[in-house]
């Protein structure tokens, strides 16, 4: 192992993603800050017990560190929901996540036949932009401007989002999302149905309409909370459904949640976007809302949508392969406990998946049989 070639940048991704800091990874190898700085900025190589160690703090084999990161997730080119007040610790280790989780799909794609990334792009900075681009995407994906959206999960991961869910300890995650060479949506699985539902068409808006352009701003916000609300509630078919007499009907506005999928809050706030109901309507409605406790869930809640693409693929490749968990993982050079934390699956859940749930061969159909 001593004329092992070594990239300190891989110390530092799984160093990163493990939440730990170089005066924390030092302190478990039993050497010092400065040399753990030194061997992940390329200026030292360690000796083999060192690497050893190195390996098991951060449950990786030896072999890892030889390896080129030929996809790392940056962070100007990935949407964070609040850049400005996410810790840049937090920040970097999602970067981090989505970096492994790439090295995983990029691994099954070699076995695999993937959905590819299939989203339209258009920029978009005025109002009307903004709603033509959440229409033309409903109609590039043959969705129609008068139904709902149903399994707004699942249309993604058909059209080649990967969703993921990192679990950390006790940080609430808002969305973040890369729309690239692997696309990624990372999404709180915690949080109502229809906040999810929110949370996923607003990610879609960034990949439809801000490829390329550096987000988290107010201005690219705002421009993916109009999309998501365009897109989940076109505005031909909300005009035409959404009641306005004299006062809010809340029973006939959780229908309309129970339909569409969106919450009432989104509903109300799309109703003023519209000129549906005035400034005094939105203020009283929300101020009613408020009072009902809504704001910190709604009733009517429609069913969170857990991430199944990759689950699925999983399956597949064992099925296909006989690689499970210990497999794939010693492929990546990775310990089946790193597998686990950068998938959310372990080898339990991978055996009992059904092919079923979600059908690689079913999307294969879709793709070629509608161009898209």
């Amino acid at each position: 192992m001593a004329n092992l070639d070594f990239n300190g940048q891989r110390v530092r991704l799984t160093r990163v993603f493990r939440g730990l800091t170089q005066s924390e990874v030092a302190a478990e190898v039993a050497a010092s800050p400065a040399l753990i700085s030194q061997l992940e900025s390329g200026g030292r190589d360690p000796s083999t017990e060192l690497l050893e160690a190195l390996s098991h703090v951060l449950g990786v084999e030896p072999a890892f560190f030889a390896e080129r990161t030929e996809d790392e997730f940056k962070e100007d080119e990935c949407n964070f929901r609040r850049r400005r007040t996410t810790p840049e610790r937090l920040q970097k280790r999602l970067l981090a996540h989505g970096t492994l989780l790439g090295l995983v799909i990029r691994h099954l794609e070699k076995k695999l036949e993937l959905p590819r990334y299939a989203g339209p792009e258009s920029r978009a900075e005025t109002t009307e932009e903004i709603e033509r681009a959440a229409e033309t995407c409903r109609e590039t994906w043959s969705l129609g401007l008068d139904s709902p959206v149903s399994g707004l999960g699942r249309l993604l991961e058909r059209s080649g989002v990967v969703l993921s869910r990192l679990k950390l300890e006790s940080e609430d995650i808002d969305p973040f999302s890369r729309f690239g060479m692997v696309s990624v949506v990372e999404v709180d699985t915690v949080k109502g149905g229809s906040q999810a539902i929110f949370d996923m068409a607003h990610e879609l808006g960034h990949g439809v309409m801000h490829r390329g352009i550096r987000t988290g701003n107010p201005q690219t916000e705002e421009q993916a909370d109009r999309f998501a609300t365009a897109f989940l509630l076109p505005r031909t078919a909300f005009r035409r459904e959404f009641w306005a007499g004299g006062r809010l009907d809340w029973t006939y506005l959780l229908e309309l949640k129970r339909r569409w999928g969106a919450s009432v809050a989104t509903i109300v706030r799309r109703a003023y976007e519209l000129d549906v109901v005035d400034a005094a309507t939105y203020r009283r409605a929300r101020k009613h809302m408020y009072a009902q406790g809504w704001a910190h869930g709604e009733p009517d809640e429609p069913e969170v949508e857990k991430p199944a693409l990759l689950e699925a693929a999983l399956s597949a490749l064992h099925q296909k392969t006989g690689a499970g968990v210990r497999e794939i993982a010693a492929a990546l050079n990775w310990k089946p406990t790193t597998f686990e934390s950068v998938t959310g699956v372990d080898a339990e859940v991978l055996a009992s998946v059904k092919p079923e749930v979600f059908s690689l061969g079913a999307y294969r159909e879709r793709r070629h049989g509608t161009g898209g």
